[in-house]
């Protein structure tokens, strides 16, 4: 049985040409081409191997290359064996990297005739390689820039007057500044020598942040949303005592960044105790503008209502009197003269209020102290005040045992203000016929004088405006009043250095208290 050949010339020949390797047989002495594969033959640009078989080095490559082939060439003669190397081939139309096997073909003398080349291209490879390289080149670069600069960024941490420290995800602190070693320092929090470094931000938090539990759960709670990607910044403020026994206001600012794919969070620690102040500062200057534009307001709305109304009336009546006077009896244009001298007191007795509340803010008033029989005082006041509203037998005094002739050094002028204002208040916000209780007490270090009534009483949203200049209640409605009464009261108490309370519900009264120090 016969054995076919492994392949025939034809076969080898189509094998070579789908190779992508460039394949090619070139005769020792003339470097002329005695054989080229499909990929050898495109490389040179042409279509057809016949166009390329025949032709020498010298018709293909540029001189250099040629003599670089002979050299080679020379050399696999000599050593008999195959020959590798890794080279560049500059040609007219482009340059190639490749990588190239040759070896020597034997005649029938034993002599070598030809050589045997086989290249594969690889300049794509080559490129990646430069890129590489390039880059390698760059991260190195890059790496000894960091190193360099670390010390600098370092300084620059250091001379930072908050407290800062990078922490990893699992809370580790990774990097902290000089402000911070120093801080844990005053707070010995100094552990194992290494100023907090590798030890748990969350474990240390509440000795941090010195500010009890919540304040710390808060800060954790929202350190963790932030290292979780939750949030995208951190903000906490909080009052903390320091060594000293003084309040500071401390901030928490942080911010998350990704180092080696692990979320990080750099945190600052910072002061804010002067800006703090001045933000109370400015708060406190714009809460005093709204009050003085309210004041305002309310002065104008005074101006418009109390001032008006009187003026109206001396007007209508001084009209009267002067156009009809012949046809009025005596008896009447008395009637209308009282009117006018009524109005005019009212008008004095406004710009009384106004003046004297003026003198009490501006503490322009000289307290004079002198005996005051107290019980014949509220008796006169009570007469005062019955006379103007015109109503009787509805105000008890109870003197808790005290006599007519007791005395206390007081300023009569600012108690006949205090209580002229709240006796007259119990008997315009009540209905006529209803009792109003005025009790005397005192013990060893105070006066006390209680005023009751069972009118209608003040809002409980009225109650912490209700000593405001020129403020009245919501619930008054239609009755008079300037609104400065209450303010006066509460200027003239704090003057003699005693205590003014007041208790009240809707529809069921009031009381006020006045506590003066003997």
């Amino acid at each position: 049985m016969s054995r076919r050949p492994v392949h025939t010339l034809a076969e080898l020949s189509t094998i070579l040409d789908s190779l992508p390797d460039y394949v090619y047989v070139v005769e020792l002495e003339t470097m002329r081409i005695l054989y080229a594969n499909r990929a050898y033959t495109l490389l040179m640009g042409r279509d057809d191997p016949d166009s390329v078989i025949g032709k020498t080095a010298y018709d293909l490559y540029p001189m250099v290359l040629v003599e670089r082939f002979a050299a080679q060439n020379q050399q696999i003669v000599t050593d008999g064996q195959t020959f590798h190397v890794l080279e560049t081939l500059e040609m007219h139309f482009g340059t190639f990297h490749v990588d190239t096997y040759k070896m020597p073909l034997y005649g029938e003398d034993g002599a070598v005739y030809a050589i045997l080349g086989t290249s594969r291209d690889m300049t794509e490879m080559e490129r990646m390689r430069q890129t590489l390289a390039r880059r390698t080149e760059e991260l190195e670069q890059t790496n000894q820039l960091l190193i360099a600069s670390g010390g600098f960024l370092q300084s620059v941490l250091d001379n930072q007057s908050s407290s800062i420290a990078v922490i990893h995800l699992d809370g580790s602190i990774r990097v902290v500044n000089a402000r911070w070693r120093w801080s844990v320092a005053e707070n010995g929090l100094v552990r194992d020598g290494r100023n907090g470094l590798g030890l748990n931000y969350f474990t240390l938090c509440r000795d941090i942040i010195g500010s009890g539990d919540e304040a710390a759960s808060e800060v954790e709670r929202g350190l963790r949303a932030l290292l979780d990607g939750t949030i995208p910044e951190f903000i906490f403020e909080f009052q903390q005592i320091n060594s000293d026994g003084e309040a500071t206001w401390l901030e928490i600012r942080a911010s998350r960044f990704m180092s080696l794919n692990a979320p990080h969070a750099v945190i600052a620690h910072t002061d804010i105790t002067v800006r703090k102040a001045a933000e109370l500062r400015t708060e406190e200057s714009l809460r005093h503008e709204k009050e003085l534009s309210d004041l305002k307001s309310r002065f104008l709305s005074l101006v418009a209502h109390e001032f008006r109304t009187p003026i109206t009336i001396i007007q209508s009546s001084l009209d009267m009197v002067m156009y009809y006077s012949e046809s009025m009896t005596p008896d009447r244009q008395e009637s209308q003269f009282q009117k006018i001298l009524g109005q005019l007191k009212r008008l004095m007795a406004l710009i009384d209020e106004i003046s004297f509340l003026y003198r009490m803010q501006n503490s322009v008033m000289n307290i004079q102290l002198a005996p005051v029989a107290i019980v014949p005082f509220l008796e006169q006041v009570i007469s005062e005040v019955e006379l103007v509203y015109g109503r009787t037998g509805e105000i008890s005094l109870t003197t808790g045992g005290l006599s007519g002739e007791a005395s206390f050094l007081l300023d009569e002028l600012l108690l006949h203000q205090i209580f002229f204002n709240l006796i007259s208040n119990a008997v315009k916000y009540s209905a006529s016929g209803t009792p109003i209780t005025i009790l005397v007490g005192m013990n060893e270090t105070a006066l006390g004088i209680t005023v009751a009534d069972h009118g209608i009483g003040i809002l409980p949203e009225d109650l912490k405006r209700l000593f405001e200049p020129f403020f009245r209640g919501s619930n008054v409605n239609e009755r008079n009043g300037t609104g400065l009464g209450l303010s006066i009261v509460e200027q003239s108490v704090q003057a003699l250095n005693g205590i003014l309370s007041v208790s009240s519900e809707v529809g069921a009264g009031t009381t006020f208290t006045v506590s003066l120090p003997l």
